[in-house]
């Protein structure tokens, strides 16, 4: 076995190991409430690892094309989605037919990457600045208008009340395409930003950070927030090699919530970044499962076949009744994408239809934004990863604003 690829695996299981003892001394007892149970058995356990290893040779298979987005995206999304859901097969009474479900899931998704191939999309005028200058101004001035006309150019950095923000956002009659482009704007103007900075216009970029502060201010959600600092952390730090390094990374991240909680007793990082990113959508895959293998799959009705006039037999949005049957709490928003998004909509059926879908998805990101600078891509990475992870794939295209996003990648100047 080759060095660098002892090490990769090594990340991976450093990954999982701190992952369970997260689990174990922070997230059952501390969000019991939530639903997180600490219920570990032998059998349970070895079953967790035996899906963890069975697909480390899918995933180390993947580091010999790191440069592409839909590889970066798979990687990432095999360490924030993947590894917790096996952790919490240790610790959760899964049944076994999910389990099964899910890994036929991963299968697909890792074979049809494998069989989908990269199409060439027509060349156009790459040094043509016209065209992200519209995006750009469509998008700032949509969320310069709703920040002026509603919140008089208010800025608030508090993360601790942004659930006031977005409950005063949501009283907001905007029309609908103001809707989108903000949606929109979220995961764009971050890229517009790294752009310039890249093309060394550090005005337009602070510019592009100060709206995006205002998007932040208008709704309150932190990923508005995080997003442009990842934008410039991204700018500076990452390579064509990063993705060696995600696991590691994760790693460092996961430890620290332990030593955090060891040494001061607080849980801020663990109940940030750990709950939130590893084991909400792993807890929220079992909820899925629990209820539509008992109910009627929604079959894309309050998804795109909503647009063509079809009605879902659900006359509540399927986030929330997921919200108010396992959380009490018909105001919360479930949103969960993957796994999740395959089985609400089609059930056992879903885990052989939506992996092929996503896969093209990535493919045609990846023929967007062929031939661009490699420090162009570390947010769309990101934004694509966290996207899919945490929503529908039909809403993320749409609402979220993958596709402007691959027109907007499709349309930078190359060298």
């Amino acid at each position: 076995m080759k060095k660098k690829t002892l090490i990769h695996i090594i990340g991976i299981i450093l990954l999982r190991i701190s992952l369970d003892v997260n689990y174990t001394y922070i997230i059952a007892p501390m969000f019991a409430y939530r639903g997180f149970l600490n219920q570990p058995t032998f059998a349970s356990t070895i079953i967790s690892w035996i899906a963890l290893i069975l697909f480390i040779p899918f995933i180390i298979s993947l580091y010999n094309k790191p440069s592409k987005i839909s590889t970066n995206v798979i990687v990432l999304l095999f360490l924030i989605s993947f590894i917790p859901m096996t952790s919490m097969m240790k610790f959760m009474p899964i049944d076994i037919w999910l389990i099964l479900a899910y890994i036929i899931y991963w299968f697909i998704l890792f074979v049809s990457y494998k069989i989908i191939p990269t199409k060439n999309l027509k060349k156009v005028n790459q040094q043509n600045n016209i065209p992200i200058w519209i995006i750009l101004v469509i998008l700032s001035g949509s969320i310069i208008y709703v920040s002026g006309v509603y919140f008089r150019f208010r800025i608030h950095l508090n993360l601790r009340d942004v659930y006031d923000l977005r409950a005063e956002a949501r009283l907001l009659q905007l029309p609908t395409i103001i809707r989108y482009l903000i949606s929109a704007a979220r995961n764009i103007l971050p890229v517009l930003l790294v752009y310039f900075l890249h093309k060394k216009n550090k005005k337009i970029a602070l510019l592009i950070g100060f709206i995006i502060l205002l998007e932040f201010s208008i709704g309150g959600h932190k990923t508005v927030f995080f997003k442009l600092i990842l934008s410039f952390i991204g700018f500076w730090f990452y390579n064509e090699k990063s993705i060696y390094k995600y696991s590691w990374i994760l790693s460092f991240v996961s430890l620290l919530s332990i030593l955090e909680h060891k040494i001061y007793e607080t849980f801020l990082i663990s109940g940030i970044f750990i709950r939130r990113v590893f084991y909400i959508p792993s807890l929220l895959n079992y909820y899925y499962y629990d209820f539509f293998i008992k109910n009627e799959p929604d079959y894309l009705r309050q998804g795109i076949l909503r647009r063509l006039g079809f009605s879902s037999p659900y006359s509540t949005p399927i986030q929330r009744l997921i919200g108010d049957k396992y959380f009490g709490n018909i105001e919360i928003q479930a949103n969960n994408g993957l796994f999740s998004d395959a089985f609400y909509n089609f059930n056992f059926l879903g885990v052989f239809i939506l992996p092929p879908i996503l896969i093209l998805i990535f493919k045609l990101i990846d023929s967007s934004a062929k031939g661009i600078d490699s420090k162009l891509i570390a947010l769309p990475i990101i934004v694509v990863a966290t996207s899919f992870n945490s929503g529908s794939f039909s809403s993320v295209l749409l609402t979220n604003g993958i596709l402007l996003l691959m027109l907007t990648l499709y349309l930078l100047p190359r060298k």
